[in-house]
């Protein structure tokens, strides 16, 4: 499973915002896209509305996923091409398109949107660079000066729309679970969106709130879409061989501990996950299984009364120490 989160907002400054993006599920795989308008042309917004739309016509169409990196550049070379004859050089955009599946992301680059992957445990990889030149900046005909030292501007080098013929960059890489997709403008800082991350903070909330600082700080429009591949947990048979941990044999304990290790908690509860687990490593079994609890209480978030109803069972059915360890620890940590 993939879960995501989008949201994109006007700058400052800006009299629209000229950010596009969509994100589709499509063949087991999660297609997200994100486009740009450049503010130089005037048909800016349109230019990125329509680069969107031609990768999401191009997707549903799709039936064989079999290259997915094959196909996002030939989405992207026609997106390009419908832009390119409907609006000519008013109508630019930077694209950056990625397809994540559970352990594996493949994407198209054009111009200087991001793409990223915040990995689980530390550290980030950067799938792109920007397509960008510096230029001289002149006025009248003569090189404008700072301190004695000449003035260049950043301009793109390859765009939707105008470059012919366009080549973009492809890019791909392996993923783990827990790991984190970023694809965003460059209205979005990158720091930011990492600390977001690292913090615990991925909400839609939390993502909104990041992307309206960033446009306010940067002046410019925002757009962020963050994707994570995890696998689903079954709450009912996770919790329930925690209330048994005692009764579990030694094997079937580090089978336990695995699949909570391995569990799609995300950057801040995979760390947090594995303090606790070092903490309660040479406590008794009824030690370490309340720490295991608070690793699933605190990332996962179960329904609550749920989980208290089936511990009131397994105390009553077993006297099972354990699930009283875990009822007390469930009430402390709500």
């Amino acid at each position: 499973m993939i879960k995501t989160y989008q949201t994109s907002c006007q700058g400052a400054t800006s009299v629209v915002n000229s950010d596009a993006m969509a994100v589709m599920e499509c063949g087991g795989l999660v297609v997200a896209v994100v486009c740009d308008g450049v503010s130089s042309a005037p048909r800016a917004r349109d230019a990125a509305r329509l680069t969107v739309q031609s990768v999401m016509d191009a997707c549903q169409r799709q039936s064989d996923w079999s290259d997915p990196l094959g196909l996002a550049e030939d989405w992207v070379l026609e997106a390009h091409d419908r832009v390119a004859d409907r609006f000519g050089h008013s109508g630019l955009c930077t694209l950056v398109l990625a397809i994540v599946g559970t352990d594996h992301v493949w994407g198209i680059h054009v111009g200087d949107s991001t793409c990223l992957v915040i990995r689980r445990r530390s550290g980030i990889t950067r799938l792109t660079e920007p397509h960008r030149k510096g230029v001289l900046r002149r006025l009248n005909g003569q090189p404008v000066l700072l301190h004695g030292m000449p003035v260049f501007d950043q301009s793109l080098t390859r765009v939707i729309g105008q470059s012919d013929p366009l080549v973009p960059d492809r890019f791909e890489q392996m993923l783990t679970h827990g790991d984190w997709v970023a694809c965003f403008t460059d209205g979005v800082e990158d720091g930011a969106v990492e600390d977001l991350v690292r913090q615990g903070l991925v909400t839609g909330e939390g993502v909104k709130m990041l992307v309206e600082r960033c446009a306010r700080n940067t002046h410019d429009d925002a757009t962020l879409i963050l994707l994570q591949a995890f696998e689903s947990i079954d709450w009912d048979s996770l919790l329930r061989c925690l209330a048994d941990y005692a009764r579990l044999d030694a094997e079937e304990r580090e089978g336990l501990i695995g699949r909570l290790q391995n569990a799609p908690f995300g950057v801040a509860g995979a760390t947090a996950g594995d303090g606790l687990l070092q903490a309660y490593a040479a406590e008794c079994a009824d030690g370490r299984a309340a720490a295991l609890a608070r690793l699933v209480l605190a990332a996962g978030r179960p329904d609550r009364r749920a989980v208290e109803q089936m511990l009131d069972q397994a105390i009553l059915r077993r006297q099972n120490t354990t699930a009283r360890v875990l009822k007390t620890t469930l009430s402390a940590w709500g």
